[in-house]
Protein backbone atom coordinates (compact mmCIF):
# COMPACT_ATOMS: atom_id res chain seq x y z
CA UNK A 1 0.00 0.00 0.00
CA UNK A 2 1.70 3.30 -1.24
CA UNK A 3 1.80 6.20 1.91
CA UNK A 4 -1.05 8.11 -0.25
CA UNK A 5 -3.69 5.52 0.39
CA UNK A 6 -2.17 4.39 3.77
CA UNK A 7 -3.09 8.58 4.70
CA UNK A 8 -6.14 8.42 2.67
CA UNK A 9 -7.66 5.20 4.72
CA UNK A 10 -6.27 7.00 8.29
CA UNK A 11 -8.42 10.03 6.96
CA UNK A 12 -11.03 7.78 6.71
CA UNK A 13 -11.24 5.95 9.76
CA UNK A 14 -10.52 9.17 12.08
CA UNK A 15 -13.56 10.84 10.12
CA UNK A 16 -15.66 7.94 10.46
CA UNK A 17 -15.19 7.99 14.38
CA UNK A 18 -15.12 11.73 14.20
CA UNK A 19 -19.24 10.99 12.67
CA UNK A 20 -19.70 8.56 14.67
CA UNK A 21 -18.93 10.27 17.93
CA UNK A 22 -22.42 12.34 17.18
CA UNK A 23 -24.27 9.94 15.76
CA UNK A 24 -26.26 9.84 19.43
CA UNK A 25 -26.50 13.52 20.04
CA UNK A 26 -30.43 15.26 20.23
CA UNK A 27 -31.02 18.56 18.34
CA UNK A 28 -31.28 20.57 21.81
CA UNK A 29 -27.56 18.78 23.01
CA UNK A 30 -26.25 20.01 19.72
CA UNK A 31 -27.72 23.41 19.67
CA UNK A 32 -27.17 24.40 23.15
CA UNK A 33 -23.72 26.70 23.67
CA UNK A 34 -22.01 24.88 26.55
CA UNK A 35 -17.96 25.54 24.70
CA UNK A 36 -17.39 29.77 25.26
CA UNK A 37 -20.40 30.40 23.18
CA UNK A 38 -20.02 27.34 20.52
CA UNK A 39 -22.24 24.99 20.62
CA UNK A 40 -21.22 21.45 18.98
CA UNK A 41 -22.93 22.02 16.22
CA UNK A 42 -21.07 25.39 15.32
CA UNK A 43 -17.86 23.36 16.79
CA UNK A 44 -18.52 20.50 14.16
CA UNK A 45 -19.07 23.27 11.21
CA UNK A 46 -16.16 24.79 12.15
CA UNK A 47 -13.89 21.38 12.54
CA UNK A 48 -15.38 20.15 8.89
CA UNK A 49 -14.42 23.42 7.46
CA UNK A 50 -10.79 23.53 8.33
CA UNK A 51 -10.77 19.68 6.89
CA UNK A 52 -11.65 21.26 3.57
CA UNK A 53 -8.81 23.91 4.18
CA UNK A 54 -6.54 21.43 5.02
CA UNK A 55 -7.34 19.18 2.21
CA UNK A 56 -7.17 21.89 -0.21
CA UNK A 57 -3.27 22.06 0.91
CA UNK A 58 -2.43 18.35 0.80
CA UNK A 59 -3.74 18.06 -2.17
CA UNK A 60 -1.69 21.42 -3.37
CA UNK A 61 1.44 20.23 -1.91
CA UNK A 62 1.00 16.81 -3.57
CA UNK A 63 1.02 18.44 -6.97
CA UNK A 64 4.01 20.70 -5.64
CA UNK A 65 2.78 23.59 -5.33
CA UNK A 66 2.68 25.71 -1.79
CA UNK A 67 -0.14 24.83 0.75
CA UNK A 68 -3.39 27.10 1.09
CA UNK A 69 -1.43 30.27 3.38
CA UNK A 70 -3.80 30.61 6.23
CA UNK A 71 -2.64 33.94 7.96
CA UNK A 72 -0.60 34.89 10.24
CA UNK A 73 -2.83 36.34 13.43
CA UNK A 74 -5.43 35.53 15.10
CA UNK A 75 -7.50 38.54 13.35
CA UNK A 76 -7.86 35.85 10.40
CA UNK A 77 -10.23 33.21 12.83
CA UNK A 78 -13.28 35.32 13.46
CA UNK A 79 -13.91 36.10 9.80
CA UNK A 80 -12.69 32.69 8.29
CA UNK A 81 -14.68 30.73 10.79
CA UNK A 82 -17.85 33.01 10.22
CA UNK A 83 -17.59 32.13 6.50
CA UNK A 84 -16.60 28.19 6.78
CA UNK A 85 -19.79 27.65 8.93
CA UNK A 86 -21.59 29.64 6.64
CA UNK A 87 -20.75 27.35 3.81
CA UNK A 88 -21.05 24.38 5.46
CA UNK A 89 -24.19 25.24 7.43
CA UNK A 90 -26.04 22.82 5.49
CA UNK A 91 -23.25 19.67 6.66
CA UNK A 92 -25.14 19.22 9.97
CA UNK A 93 -28.75 20.90 9.72
CA UNK A 94 -30.50 19.17 11.83
CA UNK A 95 -34.16 17.74 10.87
Amino acid sequence: MTSEAKISNQLQDVFAAFNETFAGITETQMLRQDFDKWSLKDIIAHVTGWNEVMGESLERVARGDSPVRIGSGVEIFDPGTRNLLLRNAHVHRLK
